[in-house]
């Protein structure tokens, strides 16, 4: 009794050893984790199983008494099938069979192929590939867990498995010296040694998957960290600073006007780093391209700075021959107080910065954005727009649109309050008897 059960524990651990030792090699990795294979590569998959658990079989065959335990021949077939199919399953059983054979147990070649082919039938049962992977030598003890999680794969698998071993247990006792068994004659039977053989055969199949399973999560693990980092990479290749691309175009629309010649020019230039970008698929370039790309960048940079100052959230409108810009210190998500300066031209001078708001205000809670010039038959109102970033709930962001007090060299954001705005006329009046709005 506790002989079988030592050389029961060592099969056990050679095959946890075998699959741990094999998955390391590429080839062998390669083949096994392939989800579909031609007719060549199933070939080659039935030669790395014929070859790994064959020469375990070989060891047994040519060795002392000791080394029965390392003859994993129906594990191996089954194993074949269950990954392959039944080609390969059937291939992997007769090659396995051959050292069996060669010492005259004629029927190990029928019952390897046949259970090879069980195991392909196996897996043509199974809905999901995954299932078969998700096979485990571990019992689920949370029995609710267990009954929401229930799939007939697992049962059908188990039962597979038992029949394998019962038909090589059936045949060997029947036709004692044609198969190889561990015990072929019990000096004295006992159900918990049959049922010991049972389990072995149970665990050891579900153990080297357990361990392939585990490595071709590795895998799956470290290219997925892989596209993340190639996705990563590509869009910071692609992406284009939203800030760069709204300046730029602003300037343009105020070149239209007073320099038609260098708008186009920057039109050009801009052109070029977009279809630059849109023609991308590699992320090593020659470096005459990106010398290019950069002085194109770097180009535009310089025609749109407008002021030394760092600042963001720019807008910016032309009025009665002066251009108002505004923008906001660079605070991330917090609101600040923004500032704005005027100048008869794009190339400046431009006035020092003066706050559009009182400065305990922090601009009501908002951050300028841009700025809408509306032209009626009576006024023109310029319209402040900015955002109010919430943090924490950002997909309740909200704008703040408030007519300016604008004119003269003179810019102030008056506390929101209701107003309206007559489109035809251009005049905004601003309810002052409404409550300000909570900002």
């Amino acid at each position: 009794m506790e002989r079988l059960l030592i050389t029961l524990l060592i099969r056990l651990l050679v095959i946890a050893s075998v699959a741990s030792i094999v998955v390391r090699y590429q080839p062998f990795r390669r083949e096994l984790l392939r989800e579909t294979r031609t007719f060549p590569e199933q070939f080659h998959f039935a030669l790395w199983f014929a070859g790994v658990f064959g020469v375990l079989a070989s060891i047994r065959v040519i060795s002392i008494e000791g080394y029965k335990a390392v003859d994993l021949g129906l594990e191996g077939s089954f194993l074949a099938g269950l990954l392959g199919g039944y080609a390969p399953g059937l291939l992997a059983g007769v090659l396995i069979s051959i050292p069996g054979m060669a010492v005259s147990e004629y029927l190990t070649l029928p019952v390897f192929a046949g259970i090879g082919v069980m195991g392909g039938l196996l897996r043509d049962f199974v809905q999901d590939p995954e299932d078969i992977w998700r096979l485990s030598p571990f019992i689920e003890l949370n029995v609710w867990r267990a009954l929401k999680n229930f799939k007939l794969f697992p049962v059908a698998f188990a039962l597979a498995v038992f029949f394998a071993e019962f038909l090589r247990q059936f045949l060997g006792h029947s036709f004692p010296g044609r198969i190889f068994l561990l015990y072929p004659t019990w000096d004295a039977p006992h159900g918990f040694n049959e049922l010991a053989l049972y389990l072995t055969s149970f665990f050891a199949i579900t153990l080297a998957l357990k361990v392939w399973n585990n490595t071709r999560n590795e895998i799956k693990l470290e290219q997925q960290k892989s596209l993340l980092m190639e996705a990563r990479l590509q869009a910071l290749t692609n992406q284009i600073n939203p800030h760069f691309l709204f300046n730029t175009l602003n300037s343009v629309s105020s070149l239209i006007r007073t320099n038609p010649e260098q708008a186009r020019v920057m039109i050009l230039k801009l052109s070029r780093i977009l279809r630059r970008l849109l023609r991308k698929h590699e992320h090593l370039s020659p470096l005459r391209d990106e010398l290019d790309f950069i002085d194109d960048y770097l180009s535009i940079e310089r025609d749109v700075h407008l002021f030394p100052e760092h600042m963001e959230g720019g807008a910016l409108v032309h009025l009665d021959g002066l251009y108002y810009a505004i923008g906001s210190h660079l605070t991330g998500w917090n609101a600040n107080p923004n500032l704005y300066a005027t100048a008869r031209s794009l190339e400046g001078p431009w006035s020092e910065f003066k706050d559009i708001a009182p400065p305990e205000s922090k601009t009501y809670g908002s951050q300028s954005t841009m700025l809408i010039k509306v032209v009626g038959t009576k006024s023109t109102t310029v319209i402040f727009m900015g955002d109010i970033w919430r943090p924490r709930t950002q997909w309740d962001s909200r704008y703040l649109w408030m007519p300016l007090e604008i004119g003269g060299g003179k810019l102030v954001l008056p506390e929101p309050r209701q107003w309206t705005l007559d489109i035809a006329t251009g005049e905004a009046v601003i309810n002052k008897q409404a409550p300000a709005m909570v900002h």
